[in-house]
């Protein structure tokens, strides 16, 4: 989810890539909060640096736990903001 420029897909066989721009390496072009897959189809959901930026997280989890099997999990990384963390983040800002 929200594969944007991650190689993640490289390093890990089975994976579907989505975002919601389009790119070359996607195998869907799909927001978060609505996504055109069966009922229970994933084992896991994984995310890099995305929740942060969907419109409507609550939409998000909902639409997880219908495409979760049994025992799924949405695995997430996101950055935390935070004064020890700042001045790693501040050069990454757009200027």
């Amino acid at each position: 989810m929200g594969a944007g420029t991650s190689g993640f897909k490289e390093f890990t066989s089975g994976v579907i890539a989505s975002d919601v721009l389009f790119a070359p390496w996607l195998d869907v072009l799909a927001g978060a909060e609505r996504l055109p897959f069966r009922d229970n189809s994933f084992g896991n959901i994984v995310m890099f640096d995305v929740l942060h930026h969907l419109p409507s997280p609550a939409a998000f989890f909902a639409e997880a736990s219908r495409l979760l099997t049994p025992g799924g999990r949405v695995v997430m990384v996101e950055p935390a903001i935070t004064p020890v963390s700042w001045p790693l983040f501040l050069p990454l800002l757009p200027r």
